[in-house]
């Protein structure tokens, strides 16, 4: 009983991937199972020998994958190499606004932190400001990125970063933002949330979301080597300007810009603000800009796949 299970976790877990043309290496399936606790010896060995899955998945260089699906295997390699190209962007870009003040985070969200990205594509970003500084903060970081003509805007897409998704430090729990009783999407988003910039918040944003995290029983805070740090100029230039913009002066341009950015918004995006779901959210906590929020789509074929196949 306990293998199927376990099993029956592999080939879930496998399904979402499958969603978005990745297929998994055993250790991936290990990572990212779902629901059940496992070691990597006891998966691989399941993997290599378990009719159950065998029946259901299939394995080619190394990769597995929902039987019938051996050409996502190329997909992922090819992929593979846009988003090992596509990190010169955002090198570029991270290091241009890493000495603004009240940066706490930036982080690569959706499918370009697995390397899953297509090759017309734009680069998410999620961005978490210090309270109190969420409006200025993003004026400032879409000011730098819009000089050097690198943010996403009027149908400017391909290799341009995009902003839509900005928090601030005291409020880094999204169970606020699911879509569903069961956002299969979301905790898997917040899984794969890939630090490039930390001023010491992202310990703070897997602890604020432990409940989201605890469906992957063997998902641990891991190193990664493309965060980019801080050098000795660039602290002395964000820590000087945030002394000068903590006080009065600070939150005196942080209503002024609030109001500007809250009037444009009354023309784009607001009427979605006010709508029951989670696509657009505008507050002093959080602006998320997500019209074409795919979510629930990917949630419900995700419990398809696994009632269709499981």
């Amino acid at each position: 009983m306990e293998d199927r299970q376990i099993e029956q976790s592999i080939v879930k877990t496998i399904v979402f991937f499958d969603m978005f043309d990745y297929p998994l290496t055993a250790v991936e399936v290990f990572k990212w199972l779902d629901g059940t606790a496992s070691s990597l010896k006891q998966i691989d060995l399941l993997l290599s020998s378990s009719e159950y899955i065998k029946e259901r998945v299939t394995s080619s260089n190394g990769f597995y994958f929902l039987s019938g699906r051996d050409e996502i295997v190329s997909t992922r390699l090819d992929r593979f190499l846009t988003g090992h190209n596509k990190f010169k962007i955002i090198n570029r870009g991270i290091r241009l606004i890493k000495s603004l003040p009240f940066v706490r985070f930036i982080g690569l969200a959706n499918s370009i932190g697995s390397n899953n990205i297509r090759q017309g594509s734009d680069i998410d970003l999620l961005v978490v400001t210090k309270s109190g500084r969420l409006y200025l903060t993003r004026f400032l970081v879409t000011a730098i990125l819009n000089l050097f003509r690198l943010r996403r805007h009027d149908g400017r897409i391909i290799d341009r970063l995009c902003l839509s998704f900005y928090i601030t430090d005291d409020n880094l729990n999204l169970s606020k933002i699911k879509s569903a009783t069961s956002d299969h999407y979301l905790s898997y988003w917040l899984a794969n949330l890939t630090p490039v910039y930390d001023r010491h918040c992202y310990s703070k944003i897997l602890s604020s979301n432990h409940q989201l995290l605890s469906r992957f029983k063997n998902f641990s805070q891991l190193g990664f080597g493309r965060v980019i740090v801080d050098g000795w100029f660039n602290r002395l230039v964000y820590q000087t300007s945030e002394f000068f913009l903590e006080g009065w002066f600070g939150s005196g341009l942080e209503w002024i810009f609030s109001k500007i950015q809250i009037l444009k918004m009354s023309y784009n995006n607001k009427s979605l603000a006010r709508c029951d779901d989670t696509r657009v959210v505008i507050n002093n906590k959080m602006l998320k800009f997500h019209e074409n929020d795919r979510r629930q789509y990917y949630n419900d074929s995700y419990d398809r796949l696994v009632f269709k196949i499981i």
